[in-house]
């Protein structure tokens, strides 16, 4: 996956993410498209010689997706697990003996919300982290991942210009080179780079049965 490759069909982005593999986090609140798009760069960068893993916390959403298609992620494993002890097994057992050339997760803060109260899930959380950022920073594979943004505390609807952060966004933002936040504006998505800061780049796009098509004018 050289420099001149589109791995997400977003020029920008794939001009930041390039080459060597680098690690790139994808947030927004539910139902925004984020399983859609790590499901879409899945099949656009796995291949039968370095086949990737494909990790959800999130149960069977992305068999929905995958179902509509499945000739598209014959290069994909698949793995569930629902916390941060599962994540950290399946990282180990699953991960490193496969040798990647991607690892998708899908998200990667859901275990943590849940065990955000336990003494332990800050050290364990960036364990998990360190382990998935190895294999990038050996140079030997990529690392997509998605997050869920914090819920309100009112039952209300989030107000105008309130910010909208995944939850553990301090850790994450430490272990992650490229955070795009994905958000909807007048009724359609879009994606913005928030990380490397400075770059102000932002693009909107839609969802169809095929994957993501970036509409860069409108």
């Amino acid at each position: 996956m050289g420099g001149a490759r589109s791995i997400t069909g977003w020029g920008v982005l794939d001009k930041i993410i390039g080459s060597p593999p680098r690690a790139i986090l994808f947030y927004g609140e539910a139902g925004i498209g984020k399983t859609n798009m790590l499901l879409w760069i899945a099949k656009r960068v796995c291949r039968e010689n370095r086949p990737c893993i494909y990790i959800s916390t999130e149960g069977s959403l992305y068999q929905g997706i995958v179902a509509r298609r499945p000739e598209d992620y014959e290069h994909v494993l698949f793995g569930e697990t629902r916390d941060l002890y599962g994540l950290l097994e399946t990282i180990i057992r699953g991960v490193y003996p496969v040798d990647p050339c991607a690892v998708f997760v899908d998200s990667i803060n859901a275990p943590f919300r849940e065990a955000s109260g336990s003494e332990e899930s800050i050290p364990l959380f960036g364990l998990i982290l360190a382990l998935l950022r190895r294999k990038t920073d050996e140079g030997r594979a990529y690392l997509f991942a998605s997050a869920q943004v914090r819920g309100l505390t009112e039952l209300e609807p989030r107000g105008e210009g309130e910010e909208v952060v995944a939850s553990g966004m301090s850790i994450l933002e430490y272990w992650f080179d490229v955070i795009v936040f994905l958000g909807v504006e007048e009724g359609l998505r879009y994606a913005r780079i928030v990380k490397p800061e400075g770059l102000e780049a932002e693009t909107y796009f839609v969802i169809e049965d095929g994957g993501v098509e970036w509409l860069e004018s409108l």
